[in-house]
């Protein structure tokens, strides 16, 4: 006998993309980083999301580059992956990094009066022996959209804040 889906868990991944199409489009900003081990920095961000007309998930593209003087001096940090809700109810976000970093984060979408949150942790983490665990918070609200990241490492525990950035909507390009 094969389990069959519940209405309510065979419908959360079309309610989940509901909120997840606010993503659709192309955003920038700016960040900031520190870490104990690390001195902190600055860094400007560019981030893209795409759907996929045929699946319920979201295509990305992260990439970032250190400031000094509020100029780009050199790439830091990039990233792709998708976002793909689940039959449960969660949202998993699964990613390949330039350093070879493989990262697989999931967690709950909260819908907020004018977005939503999503609350991520990691459940997979490849390729890089440093890291023990990962934890993004993000939040979109309009054209509006910020995240927290936290880690632990093998010099770094309990889990540490990394990374905060805001981002606005950009206009598209047609």
């Amino acid at each position: 006998m094969t389990d069959t889906p519940t209405s309510s868990t065979a419908q959360a991944p079309t309610e989940a993309m509901q909120h997840l199409t606010a993503l659709i489009g192309r955003w920038h900003g700016r960040g900031s980083g520190h870490f104990p081990t690390i001195d902190d920095f600055a860094y400007d961000e560019e981030l893209v999301f795409e759907a996929n007309d045929h699946e319920p998930l979201l295509h990305y593209v992260q990439k970032t580059w250190r400031l000094e003087g509020g100029v780009r001096v050199e790439p830091l940090h990039w990233e792709s992956g998708f976002v793909i809700p689940q039959e449960n109810g969660t949202i998993e976000i699964s990613n390949a990094q330039n350093g070879g970093r493989v990262e697989v984060l999931a967690g709950p979408l909260k819908p907020t009066p004018n977005g939503f949150e999503l609350d991520l942790a990691s459940v997979v983490l490849t390729h890089d022996p440093r890291l023990h665990a990962s934890h993004r918070l993000l939040r979109v609200a309009g054209n509006q959209l910020s995240y927290d990241v936290s880690m632990e490492t093998t010099r770094v525990s309990p889990i540490h804040h990394h990374l905060r950035a805001e981002l606005k909507r950009q206009p598209s390009d047609s």
